[in-house]
Parts: structure tokens; sequence; C-alpha cells
């Protein structure tokens, strides 16, 4: 599934850069999202006055605003990335030094072009300090001769925004000889291709037609500059090539953890785990959210709240897709509303598993101590019964035999296309049958009647649909399966 996020990027401060380099290396600790306006332009709002909807100025340009003006920052551009939907821009096309934010393609290109970033190793030749002395660089503080991995480098790049780092890094790439393959990057014509040329090369494949470099840490130059509308272009790029499943995997948990830190960290394990399609939290002040955003899960976090300016200040946290719920006196109430929520906007669907988390009691900021599973929807899959007998119970869903005869435990509620001889020991000690296959005299038909146990057959896509481990009612006389309870720690 896409990741959800909402990318600003502003020209004339390094936003843009903390954002990316904290989910692409740094496990350093994040800061919470503050209550940040984004300026635009004086233009006046233009209306549809049949559908009384604001009208964008062209799919290029983004949307009027006559709210905010007077803009901070020289160039905006604003995009949504859930709907590829430009939303704001100011200035976007204007060139515009690119200081270190250029660091964001020393790191695309040097993580496409070296295999083995972690074993790799090279030493920071005595070049980097004399080319760096005098420039007023921020430094990572290696030391001539110091050897390091280029995933450590690549750390010293992104997190403290060394300059000798970079340089360190381009160098070790020029040190690669590249063949030179289309002679308009090869901008010395010498048959080789050296880091900076790379950094343009890939600027042009990602479609950025006015950003040019001529070093790989951000010094200033007439001949380095990119414009906004570019450098989203290389962000959004940078984003799609991390995985964040893998980094999570990777991270070391904070040493001293609080109930909130734990709860965020055990539902990101727990979407990862059971392939959630989203994790719905529900929070007063947006801590539980950004809380989770840090850990960068892979699948979108629905956050519902009940506060406006809350729900406006979320879009700017990596991964959050805020929306607005009534309140509610009660956990249960609480979960509901938020689930219908995700269902009203089109994020969740029928059969979708999401991790669950809040704070009891309710009310309160920073209580975050419950997470649930749960599956979305109430009719989950529909067929035909052979039996009329009702069970609840966990699902075991199996894509195979050799599956089933690994993961089935007693009691199960066995999903699978079709059963078979090999597979009677366990129908036998099943609550019940969910079977894909049509046929009324099949062996699972067929079996369940002897038994006496509820079995639905023709349930079809039951083996995606249903999840492991969902508790379920199965309707053998009415031919359903519906979730009716969830999971709770």
């Amino acid at each position: 599934m896409r990741k959800h996020k909402f990318l600003s990027i502003c020209a004339s401060v390094l936003l843009s850069l903390s954002v990316l380099t904290t989910g692409v290396l740094a496990d350093t600790a994040e800061s919470t999202a503050s209550d940040i306006s984004t300026a635009s332009d004086t233009s006046t709002s233009e209306t549809d006055t049949t559908t009384n909807t604001v009208v964008a100025k062209s799919s290029e340009m983004g949307f009027p605003c006559d709210k905010l003006t007077d803009p901070n920052s020289a160039s905006i551009y604003m995009v949504s990335l859930d709907t590829d939907t430009v939303v704001y821009t100011y200035n976007p096309d204007e060139r515009r030094p690119m200081a270190s934010m250029t660091k964001i393609m020393t790191y695309i290109v040097t993580a496409e072009t070296v295999s083995d970033l972690q074993n790799t190793r090279t030493t920071v030749p005595e070049s980097v300090a004399e080319e760096l002395e005098g420039t007023g660089s921020s430094l990572a503080e290696i030391q001539t001769g110091e050897s390091f991995t280029i995933y450590e480098l690549l750390n010293l790049m992104m997190v403290p925004s060394g300059n000798d780092a970079a340089l360190t890094l381009a160098k070790y790439v020029d040190s690669l000889n590249i063949t030179a393959d289309d002679p308009q990057y090869d901008e010395d014509g010498d048959g080789k291709m050296s880091c900076v040329e790379l950094m343009n090369k890939k600027a042009a494949e990602l479609g950025c037609t006015n950003t040019h470099f001529v070093n790989p840490n951000g010094l200033n130059s007439d001949q380095q500059y990119t414009t906004c509308r570019d450098m989203a272009k290389i962000a959004l790029a940078t984003e799609e090539n991390i995985n964040y499943r893998k980094r999570f995997k990777e991270r070391d948990t904070d040493l001293t953890p609080d109930v909130t830190n734990a709860i965020s960290h055990a539902t990101c394990t727990s979407a990862h785990d059971l392939g959630a399609a989203a994790i719905l939290t529900v929070t007063k002040g947006g801590g539980t959210a950004r809380m989770i955003s840090k850990y960068r899960p892979s699948c979108p976090i629905i956050c519902c709240t009940t506060d406006e300016t809350v729900c406006r200040q979320l879009n700017l946290s990596w991964g959050v897709i805020p929306l607005m719920i009534e309140e509610a006196t009660n956990t249960d109430d609480l979960f509901e509303r938020a689930v219908q929520a995700g269902e009203d906007a089109g994020l969740l669907h029928d059969g979708e598993l999401v991790v669950m988390t809040a704070g009891v009691p309710l009310g309160i900021s920073g209580t975050t101590n419950l997470m649930k599973v749960h599956v979305v929807g109430h009719i989950l899959v529909t067929g035909r019964g052979v039996t009329e007998q009702t069970c609840c119970g966990s699902l075991c869903v199996c894509r195979n035999g050799e599956e089933a005869l690994r993961t089935f435990q007693d009691g199960d509620i066995l999903v699978i296309a079709q059963t078979s001889n090999t597979l009677l020991p366990l129908v036998r000690k099943a609550s019940g049958l969910i079977l894909e296959d049509s046929n009324p005299n099949g062996h699972g038909a067929i079996a369940g009647m002897s038994l006496n146990i509820p079995v639905i057959i023709g349930a079809e896509n039951a083996t995606r649909i249903l999840k492991s481990g969902a508790v379920v009612t199965l309707d053998a006389e009415r031919g359903m399966v519906s979730c009716n309870s969830t999971r709770s720690m």
C-alpha cells in the first residue's frame, strides 16, 4: 500500500532535510511537530459558484489562498501525496541555492552506486580538509586518515550535516572510475562519471529541469541551484527508496522508554508482523500519532482527533492522515467512530486488519496505554452454508495444506481453498470451515456435515480477505462470516 504523507518543500529552510534524514538514516530523537504556518500569496480565492468549492489555479500551481499573506519563505511547493494534488505554490520554479539539501542527492547517488554500504570502507583523504579550509563549513569533525564504512559516512553527512563527510563520500565515488555512458553528463570530458556528474544525471532522470550541482555538500556557487518543484521530486524519490520495515527492525529501541513510547513501538511491531492495512490512533493532543510517526511504519497512520487545530497540525507529521471525529464516552464507541471515519474517508475497507491505539481514561493527553487488533467491517465474507451451525473462534488462514499443517491450532476456524484427506485430522479439531471451493460435494463440505460443524463453501477470496488470528463469528445457516470482537493488549 502506498505510503501516505504530506510533503512541504520550502527552499529557504532545511525543513525537508530534517524530515528526510530522520527517515533515511538517522536514529536520533525526533522532535515533535510544532504549529507551523505555511504562508501564501495574496491572490483571491477562486470559487466555483455552482458547487461552492475552491478551484485550483492549475494542476501545476495549486489552490489560491487569501487568508495567509507575507510569505516567510522565498519559494514554497506543497503537494499531497495521498491524491497527487499540488496544494499550494509560491515561486516554485525560481532557481535558489539549495545549501545542505544538496546532501539528499549525494545520499541517493552514493546509495545507488555502492552495493554494500555496511561493509565498504574508505579513508578520509588529506584533500578534504584542504578544500574545506576557510569555507565556514558545518563539519562532522572527521580527521584525515580515519577509516569509516560508507554507511557511517552517510550518517555523518546527514545527521550533523557534515560537509567533510559529503566530500569524503564524493571522492570515494570518484575513485570508482565509473564509465560515462552518456557524453552529455560527462562535463569534464574525461570519459568517467564523477559523483557530481552522477548527481546531475540522476536529477535529470527524476525529471528535474532547473537543478545543477557542482559540489556534493551545498557550498554556495552560482552554478549550484534548484527549485522547490525540483527539490520535491528529489525528496519524493528518496522517500520511495527507503525500506522502512527493514529500518524499523534494525532500529534500537529507546533506552528509557515511557508507556506511550513502548505502546507506540509495539503498535508498529504488530502492524508489521500482521501486515496491517493501517495503524489507527485516537489522540487528543497529537502526541501518540507523532510518537508512532517517528518509527516510520510501512503502513499509513490514520489519526482521529476531536480537536480541529490538532487535526490541521498533524498534516505536517510524516505518514499521518488526520481525521476529525466526535467525542465519545467509552473506548468501544471511540474506536467504532474512528473505524467509521476511516471507512468514510475511503482509507479502510471491510476485511482489512488495523492496529488501534488510544489512552484511557479518555480525554487526557499523554495517556496512551491501550492497543487493539481489529478487523474492519461487520460482514467480512459470504458464501453458501452447507450446515446450520454457528461458531465463534480464531481464524487460521492457509493458502495450502502444508501451511495448514504447520500453523493450525486446535479450535481454530480453518480458512482454505479446499480440504483433503491429509488435512482430516485438522478438520476433526476445527471449530468450523470456510472454503473457497464452491463444490457442495467436495471433501470439506462432506467432512463438515459428517462432523456436524459449521461450514461455508464458495467464500470467494476468503484466504486473501481474512487474517489469521482475527476473532469472527461463522454463521453457516446464513452463509456469512462477521467480525464480532477485537483483541486488546
